[in-house]
């Protein structure tokens, strides 16, 4: 499914490839509508976890997971995350489409990118070619490589200084060797990436 684990971007920053490390989906009719809704609970849609027999479940559940998978860029995990995944189950069906904190400074576009990809009822989300078209993506479609190599980087080392840290925490009297400084794997989960000031996403989502 659509989420941050399921990213992965080249340690070149150029390159962006969709996998999907948990279940696999057994997918019918051109891959237009699934028989299933295992998954992790914080990116289904409510139809999804309703599973009312009239409503096969579309392609529009994955533009949900979208806009649930922009929350999370943006603020570092999905909505309720906090709570027990059963607890999940039973809120996303019965509580508002999630939106982001309005003390947080980020831009109209991406508020609204958010807004239109969380409609509750799957009938009024947009297709992906619909999506494409949004303003907030639209106007940010030439973040550079330079910009994504820099937040893989910063990336890197912060995993490394936590690795270290761990270590160091489990084994107070063993001298740990310095984190290597070359980078570790051709390809690295975005999903870890913190959100920061030069991040893409939050250039993106912060500017106006």
């Amino acid at each position: 499914g659509v989420r941050c684990s399921n990213i992965l971007v080249s340690d070149k920053g150029d390159s962006v490839v969709m996998t999907d490390f948990g279940i696999w989906e057994q997918l019918q009719y051109q891959m237009t509508r699934r028989d299933t809704f295992m998954s992790s609970p914080f990116w289904l849609a409510p139809e999804v976890i309703s599973q009312e027999e009239d409503l096969p479940v579309s392609l529009k559940a994955d533009i949900w997971a979208i806009g649930i998978t922009a929350i999370e860029m943006a603020l570092g995990q999905p909505p309720h995350f906090t709570e027990n995944p059963m607890k999940a189950v039973m809120a996303i069906p019965r509580s508002p489409p999630p939106t982001l904190p309005d003390n947080m400074s980020f831009s109209a576009d991406f508020r609204d990118f958010i807004r239109v990809c969380l409609q509750k009822e799957a009938a009024m989300r947009p297709n992906i070619s619909q999506v494409l078209q949004h303003p907030f993506l639209k106007s940010h479609a030439g973040v550079t490589a330079d910009i994504m190599k820099e937040t893989l980087n910063r990336n890197l080392q912060l995993q490394r200084l936590n690795q270290s840290q761990s270590q160091s925490s489990s084994s107070s009297s063993q001298t740990l060797p310095p984190p290597s400084s070359s980078s570790s794997a051709p390809v690295v989960d975005v999903l870890t990436s913190i959100p920061s000031s030069s991040s893409p996403v939050a250039v993106a989502a912060a500017s106006a």
